[in-house]
């Protein structure tokens, strides 16, 4: 799960550079739960302990805040080109 842990770096970290109150709206969106079960004969068995993985709210999250990040930076450029 090496990917997944890089990826929820990556998330934290730019989630930590958002300011409010995109901040805590992505922090909203962080978690997916779902559980393990192994299968014998074609049988799922008892499920194992829910793991608590933000993937799919992770890429979301990052997809969200990259499109802040290039929307403030239009801005940016917009106001150096008023001037």
């Amino acid at each position: 799960m090496t990917y997944i842990s890089d990826l929820n770096i990556c998330a934290n970290l730019v989630k930590n550079c958002l300011k409010e109150p995109f901040k805590s709206e992505a922090l909203t969106h962080e978690k997916v739960h779902f559980s393990i079960s192994k299968w014998d004969n074609g049988v799922p068995q008892k499920p194992s302990n829910p793991l608590s993985l933000s993937i799919v709210g992770l890429l979301f999250n990052l997809f969200l805040s990259i499109r802040l990040i290039a929307e403030k930076n239009c801005e940016e450029k917009e106001e150096k080109l008023k001037h």
